[in-house]
């Protein structure tokens, strides 16, 4: 259940936020702007998932790095994604699962939808922000696949938005409610992180770069 009660505190928000080393706003790595299917891979089997890992074949990133070097024809063109068998995405990356059903089946079937629309999303050069709206409707079409991960599908093929995801909406909750626990409805976290963003936009290159300032923070314990 989600809150829509209190007004937020920009004031406190914005105190936060200026107090987050500046390393943080240029942490992020820039997602994969030519690489679609990398980009697709990524952004499904991230759900509930860690991400780095010091240990090769672990994390998330090393098993797309590994993914990338496997199926090189696969980068940036989903229809020889949504052609590879299911168990070669599972030999790299892993059987996690995603609402009773597997993320590298996931994949499959946002690959092939993705390039069902007229005209189809193949290629990265083919989700611009014109298309995001179909590409949203399509990806968020598949059991299992949710708005917060089309986010960060789109964020890593360059196309900015919010993820606001279960890190981001505690930061928010606690600096602008005073409450960490407050679950409050994603378009609220998105707006508030917009809101802030265009107060500092100085701070960071790209809404993207201060979006992950803010979920890096709360995920390694540097929120205060």
């Amino acid at each position: 259940m989600t809150a829509t009660i209190g007004k937020p505190n920009m004031t406190a928000l914005l105190s936060a936020i200026d107090s987050l080393p500046q390393e943080f706003f240029t942490a992020y790595r820039g997602g994969y702007p030519y690489s679609i299917g990398l980009a697709l891979v990524d952004a499904v089997h991230s759900i509930r998932a860690s991400y780095d890992s010091e240990h090769p074949g672990r994390g998330v990133l090393n098993r797309v790095m590994q993914f990338r070097s496997d199926h090189p024809d696969a980068v940036d063109d989903l229809r020889v994604l949504a052609a590879l068998d299911e168990h070669a995405i599972q030999k790299v990356m892993g059987e996690g699962k995603t609402s009773q059903r597997t993320k590298s089946g996931a994949v499959l079937d946002a690959a092939r939808a993705l390039t069902a629309l007229d005209p189809p999303i193949v290629r990265a050069a083919d989700f611009t922000a014109g298309r995001r709206e179909d590409a949203r409707r399509a990806y968020t079409g598949v059991h299992g696949l949710g708005k917060v991960t089309f986010t960060y599908f789109a964020m890593h093929l360059g196309v900015p938005g919010v993820k606001a995801d279960s890190l981001l909406t505690r930061f928010v909750a606690r600096h602008a409610y005073g409450d960490e626990s407050l679950k409050s409805a994603s378009n609220q976290v998105v707006a508030l992180v917009n809101q802030a963003y265009e107060s500092r936009p100085q701070i960071a290159e790209t809404l993207t770069h201060f979006e992950h300032a803010l979920w890096r923070a709360e995920s390694k314990g540097n929120a205060n």
